[in-house]
């Protein structure tokens, strides 16, 4: 892995849960053969504000290969 960057941020507040937005991306630099790679990532974060419990989903939504 080669390191990540988060380009935006920002929660939504609702009754129950707050959500947290992240966009970021994650370079992969690669090595004898294998290709460098960029991804652009979501990750949701979902905090429950009765329990305190986290929850969190990533998903990528593109990829650049070189």
């Amino acid at each position: 892995m080669g390191g990540s960057k988060v380009l935006s941020s920002f929660n939504e507040y609702r009754d129950d849960v707050i959500v947290h937005h992240i966009y970021e991306t994650r370079t992969v630099y690669g090595d004898r053969g294998i290709r460098d790679e960029i991804g652009l990532y979501h990750t949701i974060y979902t905090i429950k504000k009765d329990s305190g419990k986290i929850f969190f989903t990533t998903d990528l939504i593109r990829k650049i290969i070189n």
